[in-house]
């Protein structure tokens, strides 16, 4: 399962719940599925999410939109400024 992983999308398409159980089926490989996916155990899902980020288990890093895939994720940026090495 990948560890890393970047979500993109207009909002309201759920990427907050979709990090959540993410982050939830990494940290807690036995979790029972249904959590993961009624709406009902929406609220568990969050708390139990919550508890990792206050354990510092789980990490989540947000972005402004106008970042660009370079930018955020490789750190390339052109320099169109010389240095002078002597």
């Amino acid at each position: 399962m990948e560890k890393n992983l970047i979500l993109y999308g207009p909002p309201g398409t759920g990427k907050t719940y979709e990090t959540v159980y993410h982050a939830l089926r990494i940290v807690e490989q036995d979790i029972d599925s249904k959590l993961l996916k009624d709406p009902k155990l929406r609220e568990e899902a969050m708390n139990r999410y919550r508890t990792h980020v206050e354990k510092n288990q789980v990490v989540v890093c947000t972005f402004h939109q106008s970042y660009s895939y370079e930018d955020f994720v490789e750190g390339i940026r052109f320099n169109t400024e010389t240095r002078d090495t002597r």
